[in-house]
């Protein structure tokens, strides 16, 4: 998530003569800005995660994360959760908006009001998930759960509720999204949503190699299923 960088490195590739990119960005800003100034128009583009209107690409391989939103939390409503707190990454995220959609989604389609004191914005990380609870909890905000945008902020919104004395799952259920290798490691291990991250960059590869290999051909638009995986940080 550092603009620079991506700046940076674009131009790296473009300086090594590479015959294709294979990009995804934190921030949809940022990858719009990247390509539109810094990629010549020659080299052939395949965005990863992320799902843009009128954007320069040969191709796409997108996440429904609207259903994997709407799967996990409906899961967590199954089971008896009903105050569920949405800790999101940044809405400039094409993911977070996604995510953020599915969770309102399975709100109302379980009769839950979406209330915005349980929803809190910020950054991919464990410092986000550690003080967004703290500061649900600080404000005395009622709540029984948390679905965040990623592992790593479940990661730290469970160090933060076992910190102030909740028990998880019992008193606080936890679900997060990726399932990175991270989120069998923890304690209790981590509820979340998997995302076919080899089948992702594989077939973004096949998209680019075959369009190198094939330019008169249309651009393809590849969509991939996610799934649950429950394990011990829900009841």
């Amino acid at each position: 998530n550092n603009p620079k960088k991506e700046s940076t490195y674009i131009y790296m590739l473009q300086e090594k003569m590479v015959d294709g990119i294979i990009i995804t960005s934190t921030s949809a800003n940022n990858i719009e800005e990247s390509v539109r100034h810094n990629i010549r128009i020659d080299i052939p583009v395949i965005t990863v995660d992320r799902d843009l209107a009128n954007f320069r690409t040969k191709g796409k391989i997108l996440v429904d994360n609207v259903a994997g939103a709407f799967d996990a939390v409906s899961f967590m409503i199954e089971k008896g959760y009903r105050k569920i707190v949405h800790l999101s990454g940044t809405i400039n995220s094409t993911p977070s908006v996604q995510r953020l959609e599915g969770y309102r989604k399975a709100l109302e389609y379980n009769n839950i009001e979406f209330n915005p004191d349980l929803y809190l914005e910020g950054t991919y990380d464990i410092e986000f998930g550690y003080e967004g609870i703290k500061k649900i909890i600080d404000k005395k905000i009622d709540f029984d759960s948390v679905f965040c945008g990623n592992d790593l902020i479940a990661i730290g919104a469970m160090k933060a509720a076992k910190e102030l004395g909740y028990k998880v799952p019992s008193e606080i259920g936890v679900m997060g999204f990726d399932n990175s290798y991270l989120a069998g490691l923890v304690s209790p291990s981590l509820s979340t949503v998997n995302q076919p991250n080899y089948q992702m960059g594989y077939k973004a590869a096949e998209l680019l190699i075959n369009y190198i290999k094939n330019p008169s051909e249309p651009h393809n638009e590849v969509v991939l299923k996610t799934e649950l995986v429950i394990r011990e940080s829900t009841r």
